[in-house]
C-alpha cells in the first residue's frame, strides 16, 4: 500500500495550485475509499494548497433579470436544466449526472436522487414547487429512457449559459434565497418559522457540511424579489 501512496503523493502534488483537478481528484479518491475498504488515504498529510483566486467585484443581479437570459436561451434542453438547477439548487455537474430514473414526481413535486455530489456525498433533493416546470419536465422525460443522462453535457451547459450572460451557480445561489423564503413564510404572507430554523434546512437541501457555507449563497449578490400574501420580500 505505501508504494501506492507514495504515488498518489507525486501525482497530488502536480496537482497543486489546479483547484478543479485537485478537487475533483480528491473527491474520486474519497468514493473509491468508500467503494473499497481496504483502501484509506490521508489528504492533511501533503498539505495542498488550493490557489487563491483574487476577489470578484459582483455587482447586483436579480433572479427576475436571470430568469428573462434563462428564456432566451434557444437550446430548450439548456433551457430546462437550468430552470431545473433554479428549482432544485443543484450543482450543474451534478444536473448534468441526473438519468431519467433519478427523478420522481410526488403529490409534494419533484424529487431528484443525487447519488454522487460534491465530496462524494449522496441525498436526496425535494425541488420548490413550480407547476410549470413539473409539466415540462414530464413531457421531456417521455424522450428517454431509465437510465438515459437526460441533460447536455457540462462544456455545452457552461457555453451556452456563457453566451445568454448567466453564471451557472447563480442559479444556486438563487435557490438558497427563494427556499428560505418558502420555508419562512406560508402563501398568505404569514412568518411560520424564524430564520435559524429555516436557514438548517437550507443548508440540509443543499448538501452543506458547513452553516458558514449556506451563509455565503443566503448574503450573495444575487437579489430575490417576491410578493406573498401582500407582503413584499426582497432577500
Amino acid at each position: 500500500m505505501n508504494k501506492k501512496t507514495d504515488y498518489i503523493d507525486e501525482e497530488l502534488k502536480k496537482l497543486e495550485g489546479n483547484n478543479r483537478k485537485l478537487g475533483n481528484t480528491q473527491n474520486a479518491l474519497k468514493y473509491f475509499g468508500k467503494c473499497h475498504s481496504d483502501f484509506s488515504y490521508s489528504f492533511q498529510k501533503l498539505n495542498l494548497g488550493k490557489r487563491r483566486r483574487k476577489p470578484e467585484h459582483f455587482q447586483e443581479r436579480t433572479l427576475n433579470s436571470i430568469q428573462a437570459k434563462i428564456n432566451n436561451i434557444k437550446d430548450s434542453n439548456v433551457r430546462l436544466a437550468c430552470n431545473l438547477g433554479k428549482y432544485s439548487g443543484l450543482r450543474s455537474f451534478e444536473i448534468c449526472n441526473i438519468r431519467k430514473k433519478d427523478i420522481e414526481f410526488t403529490n409534494e413535486g419533484v424529487r431528484v436522487k443525487i447519488p454522487y455530489a460534491k465530496g462524494g456525498k449522496s441525498g436526496i433533493i425535494n425541488c420548490i414547487r413550480n407547476t410549470k416546470l413539473e409539466q415540462k419536465l414530464k413531457e421531456y422525460l417521455k424522450n428517454y429512457s431509465d437510465d438515459d443522462k437526460i441533460f447536455p453535457s457540462l462544456p455545452k451547459m457552461r457555453l451556452a449559459a456563457a453566451r445568454a450572460g448567466i453564471k451557472l451557480h447563480d442559479l444556486r445561489r438563487g435557490y438558497s434565497k427563494i427556499k428560505l423564503v418558502k420555508t419562512m413564510y406560508d402563501s398568505n404572507g404569514k412568518k411560520v418559522m424564524n430564520k435559524p430554523e429555516a436557514k438548517e434546512i437550507v443548508k440540509e437541501n443543499m448538501l452543506h457540511s458547513n452553516s458558514r457555507t449556506t451563509d455565503t449563497y443566503l448574503y450573495s449578490k444575487v437579489i430575490y424579489q417576491c410578493s406573498i400574501g401582500g407582503k413584499q420580500i426582497r432577500i
